[in-house]
């Protein structure tokens, strides 16, 4: 399958972007990790596929309005 139509096509269903769905589905994964391990920051990173420590910080406080430290701390209280 063309990579193009398969992202129109996954557009048209979902109503979202195949890349802005893998990004939400990361850092889910993310915040599960977060909550429920005491894995270091930059090893979650790794685990869901990022290699950049700062812009996996960048994307998860784009996605979920704080730090993963913010919400790592305000979930766990």
């Amino acid at each position: 399958m063309n990579p193009s139509y398969l992202s129109r096509l996954f557009k048209k269903e979902t109503g979202m972007s195949l890349s802005a769905y893998i990004v939400q589905q990361r850092m889910d994964e993310a915040k599960s990790l977060l909550l429920e391990t005491e894995m270091k920051i930059s090893q979650i990173a790794e685990v869901v596929g990022y290699m950049n420590l700062s812009h996996f910080i960048s994307m998860f406080k784009k996605i979920n309005g704080t730090t993963p430290q913010s919400f790592r701390k305000k979930e766990t209280v």
